[in-house]
């Protein structure tokens, strides 16, 4: 279990957050068919932050989306050195487009970006 997931979803409530994501990742997209790993149920604001365990704040994420995310809602955008926002699939909070680099750097809420660019949800990695 990550620092931003729930302790326990009730069944029923997690089949409800699958439905809704029809199964991919709210945060990148990918489908959860042909993955190895099961998608993990995420809590958008962490419960560090007093994010509850509704149906509301909760997301369906790939594994590598939620490990990279944990219990984190901002990360330093390496361009401008700036705490922005991580993206949220609820559209809360962020202004950031959550598109990152061909080397996975946030980009600049501000910038399109180059064309290589892919939409996650991935934070710089500490250092």
């Amino acid at each position: 279990m990550t620092a931003g997931s729930p302790r326990h979803v009730p069944a029923s409530l997690e089949r409800r957050v699958r439905e809704r994501a029809t199964n991919c990742c709210e945060y990148c997209g990918i489908a959860q068919a042909g993955q190895e790993a099961t998608f993990h149920i995420d809590l958008v604001l962490p419960r560090t932050a007093g994010g509850p365990t509704t149906y509301e704040n909760l997301a369906l994420a790939s594994v590598s989306r939620s490990l990279c995310k944990g219990a984190r809602t901002e990360a330093r955008d390496p361009e401008t050195d700036e705490t922005v926002p991580l993206y949220s699939p609820r559209g809360a909070q962020t202004k950031w487009s959550g598109r990152v680099d061909s080397n996975h750097r946030p980009l600049d809420p501000q910038s399109s970006g180059p064309s290589d660019s892919k939409h996650l949800s991935h934070p710089t990695q500490p250092s």
